[in-house]
């Protein structure tokens, strides 16, 4: 009895135990329910969205065959997945009996990595991307997953693209002028060679770079500010502007630029062109300059002309008057007053022969025999008949360049050239009086150059250069080239021919006269003559004429020097006329 009380009072603990147990079991099951049907949704989702992909996806083993593959590629292949699992993928893909050459599932295989390539697969019928990956199954087995994403719509953008680009850079290329084209930000989209070859780079090198990149930076600014203002107003714009090329060289540019317009009517970029036009604004300002040579020597032919037939005939003339009135002279007794006025009109005759000659030297009707001849000596012989009588006030410096080479001349023209410079230096400093300076020197190797007053060019080679400074009130700038004309005087008794004759006559020896002067500055006449042929060239000082400055007093000195006093010259030449006078006196024959 006492044992089946003991046994009832067991079973009720034991049934409350398996109770708990179950309760806990349910609990279990309930959640693996959960975990089952969470999973479920998840493999659910997972191939929703396996088949939802747009890419190809196919699942291979390590031997080539199919595992699975996704619904878009199934209807690329036109098969159902059933037809497909299993099969190799180089059969199912590529239509072969065997991986290809350069398979990317075969490269992924050895090497264990991700591959990916863009290839063209026919089957498939298009362009792709195919990126494989290593994958591990579930039963431990590796293999791949391959995906192919159709770029075919992708490649023909780009190749269209690719094509315009050529198509454009053909253009550009075929373009003689520099041509360019850039963005909003004024960013170099398109260049062509002749642009590259400007700023020495590469066409590839200036893409995506800015004229701040290129160019210096004051003429980076200013063309930047140009497409500003063209992408601002939408309108063309053509300029001259100036451009440092890659050899540091400056030319001048005409540039047109043009607003590019995309979509909407809206500015996108400018495009430019510019073409070189230093040739041919120097062609411009040649051709100017030789019609104004031409019309200058046209003029100068045309004055020439008549002044050179009126002095022939007026000298015609004048022999007679000057032959009668010497005949009279002969005649009448030396102390009558008729004899008094036949000498009056013989003094007048010879100042109207030496106007004559004035006349037939600016028309370069006369030429005497031309000879080699000392310059330094001619200008001692000028000095000595240009001082006479001038005031004792003006002082006269000499700095003669020592070994002077001869020139080829006529020595009676280089005389009156010389006569005429001199005394309009004393004439200019009468007045006031003050310092005339001749100086000489051999000009050596000078380059070619052209002459300011006349335009005309000289060649290279070996010159004498004159220079003639005075003190005096100097010339102002508008009249350098006036002075030269005939007929044109700043004097109230002067006649204007003295400096158009030292024109004509050193032009027809193939030399240049020109003038540096102003107010207040004095004025210096410059010189130039050929070296004569086969002279014997000297090592002296070979300087340019000219160089200081003629506002600075002591640029008038210059040593070695040698003063001239004008005072012991004029007693020389006041004794001798007055020797000449008492010989004429005895009688006419003498």
């Amino acid at each position: 009895m006492a044992h089946a009380t003991k046994t009832e009072d067991r079973m009720p603990r034991e049934v409350w135990e398996l109770r708990l147990r179950l309760s806990e079991l349910e609990k279990s099951f309930a959640w693996l329910r959960e975990e089952e049907e969470r999973i479920r949704r998840a493999k659910n989702e997972i191939e929703k969205t396996f088949d939802a992909v747009p890419d190809l996806i196919t699942l291979i083993d390590d031997n080539y065959r199919i595992v699975r593959v996704n619904k878009a590629m199934a209807r690329k292949l036109g098969l159902n997945s059933q037809e497909i699992v299993g099969s190799h993928c180089y059969a199912r893909i590529c239509g072969n009996e065997k991986p290809p050459e350069g398979c990317p599932f075969s490269v992924m295989l050895a090497g264990g990595t991700i591959y990916s390539l863009e290839t063209d697969i026919e089957r498939l019928g298009g362009h792709y991307l195919v990126t494989v990956a290593p994958f591990e199954y579930p039963d431990g087995k590796t293999g791949g997953v391959h995906i192919a994403r159709n770029i075919t719509q992708r490649k023909r953008a780009e190749e269209s693209l690719r094509k315009s680009e050529r198509q454009l850079k053909a253009i550009l290329d075929n373009i003689p002028d520099i041509a360019w084209l850039k963005d909003r930000e004024s960013r170099f989209i398109a260049v062509n060679e002749p642009f590259a070859k400007a700023c020495g780079r590469d066409a590839s090198d200036v893409i995506g770079k800015s004229d701040l990149d290129i160019w210096p930076s004051e003429l980076a600014v200013k063309y930047r500010d140009d497409d500003r203002e063209v992408m601002e107003s939408g309108k063309r714009k053509g300029i001259e502007e100036p451009l440092i090329d890659s050899k540091g060289n400056s030319i001048l540019i005409e540039t047109i630029k043009t607003p590019i317009y995309g979509d909407g009517n809206t500015v996108i970029g400018t495009a430019g062109i510019a073409r070189d036009i230093t040739g041919k604004r120097l062609l411009e300002q040649t051709q100017k300059r030789l019609g104004a040579r031409t019309y200058q020597e046209q003029k100068e032919r045309s004055i020439s002309t008549l002044a050179g037939g009126i002095a022939h005939d007026f000298n015609n003339i004048l022999m007679s008057v000057l032959g009668n009135a010497e005949m009279l002279k002969l005649l009448l007794p030396v102390h009558s007053k008729e004899h008094g006025l036949a000498d009056s009109i013989v003094v007048s005759s010879e100042r109207m022969a030496h106007l004559t000659r004035q006349l037939l030297a600016y028309a370069k009707s006369t030429m005497g025999q031309k000879k080699r001849v000392g310059v330094n000596d001619l200008i001692h012989e000028a000095l000595a008949l240009a001082h006479k009588g001038r005031a004792l006030d003006i002082e006269v410096v000499l700095d003669l360049g020592k070994g002077l080479w001869p020139i080829t001349a006529d020595p009676a023209q280089i005389s009156q050239v010389l006569l005429n410079t001199i005394t309009n230096a004393f004439e200019a400093m009468e007045k006031g009086g003050g310092r005339i300076t001749l100086r000489t020197r051999n000009i050596r190797g000078k380059d070619t150059w052209e002459c300011p007053f006349s335009g005309h060019e000289h060649p290279a080679g070996d010159y004498i250069g004159i220079s003639i400074s005075d003190t005096g009130p100097g010339i102002p700038k508008d009249m350098h080239k006036t002075i030269f004309e005939p007929f044109f005087t700043t004097k109230f008794f002067g006649r204007g021919l003295g400096l158009a004759a030292v024109a004509g006559i050193v032009q027809s020896h193939d030399g240049c006269v020109s003038v540096e002067s102003e107010p207040g500055c004095g004025t210096q006449l410059h010189l130039y003559f050929p070296r004569a042929d086969g002279a014997e060239r000297t090592d002296d000082i070979q300087t340019a004429l000219g160089e200081a400055s003629a506002c600075r007093p002591d640029a008038f000195i210059q040593k070695p020097y040698r003063r001239v006093l004008l005072e012991d010259k004029i007693r020389e030449l006041l004794k001798d006329g007055c020797s000449r006078k008492e010989r004429t006196a005895d009688g006419p024959g003498q």
